[in-house]
């Protein structure tokens, strides 16, 4: 077979030539690879009939078991939560979530793999777990409940957990913020729980006054902590109830400009635009740049940037 961009230097779009990666997979090299990669990735994107989203899924699931390359992995796994969340159906993701967790968690536990690739599966199956054996499982290793040989969590990475399981287990949500809450010792990781909390919490009211709690500049002082929060608001379980900030969020972008860091606005864009696939969502981008035919052309330029996935998934869904 003749691999075009073999070595990834190329600038465009290429054939898609997924079907390589299985057929040649034991001689390809690290490169030849992760250029395939990024090659049908994008051919995905631009919602090539000859790579459909679930095929190129299924391609993901069965290389990601044979890749030992740390960098490889990385790449397809940042992938496979993309396709996940962003382009399979919801059909897609049900059928798909069983086996997908199953996998993660066998190489996440795999005495074959380094702890640092363990760990990347397991932030993997953190994010994408739907199923209520998969979020038991998740439960089990934030509690303690549950370890892992070989692998130990610092509390940042605990914090991360209980904040997905608050997300994905909302009836336990509050016992998990205030279980987690209280075991962080240093005092400005508690001062930034304490900030994440109301995006964290259950009540969609309690959602919504945090988000509209942003309007004011100090509430923006500490820009990681805002993009964390909302991550949180947006995201993919939540996407119903998070669709009415994506104006709002717009409207305040010119004052984020004025008042924030110079890659703030990027940032707030991308928190509040990217993980959204809806139609709805995207009108809503879409007549707020109509309406404003003169707008910032650097602000307009980062909503269609932020906006991209938005508008690739509805195109693809």
């Amino acid at each position: 077979n003749l691999l075009v961009n073999a070595d990834g230097s190329g600038y465009g779009l290429f054939p898609p030539q997924a079907s390589i990666l299985k057929a040649e997979w034991d001689s390809l090299s690290v490169l030849n690879k992760g250029a395939l990669f990024v090659n049908s990735y994008e051919q995905v994107l631009e919602n090539s009939e000859q790579l459909r989203p679930g095929e190129y899924f299924e391609l993901l699931l069965w290389t990601i078991e044979r890749e030992e390359s740390e960098l490889l992995l990385n790449t397809m796994l940042r992938q496979v939560t993309s396709m996940y969340w962003s382009f399979l159906t919801l059909e897609q993701r049900s059928a798909s979530a069983k086996a997908l967790e199953s996998l993660l968690w066998q190489e996440a536990a795999s005495s074959e793999r380094a702890a640092s690739s363990r760990k990347v599966f397991l932030e993997t199956f953190s994010d994408i777990a739907i199923t209520p054996a998969g979020i038991g499982r998740l439960h089990d290793v934030w509690s303690g409940d549950t370890s892992i040989s070989g692998l130990e969590f610092s509390n940042k990475e605990l914090t991360d957990m209980a904040a997905i399981l608050a997300i994905k287990m909302p009836d336990e949500a509050l016992e998990i913020i205030r279980a987690q809450e209280a075991s962080i010792e240093n005092p400005d990781d508690k001062r930034r729980f304490a900030y994440l909390k109301a995006a964290l919490s259950p009540d969609e009211s309690t959602r919504d006054a945090f988000f509209n709690s942003l309007s004011n500049e100090k509430m923006r002082e500490t820009e990681p902590w805002v993009i964390d929060a909302l991550s949180y608001l947006h995201h993919p379980l939540r996407l119903d109830s998070a669709k009415k900030y994506i104006l709002p969020s717009l409207l305040l972008l010119e004052d984020i400009q004025r008042t924030g860091d110079i890659f703030f606005p990027a940032r707030w864009t991308a928190a509040n635009l990217e993980p959204h696939r809806s139609s709805e969502a995207a009108r809503v981008v879409r007549q707020f740049l109509n309406d404003r035919p003169g707008y910032n052309k650097q602000l307009r330029l980062k909503i269609l940037q932020a906006a991209d996935n938005l508008f690739r998934s509805e195109a693809i869904l």
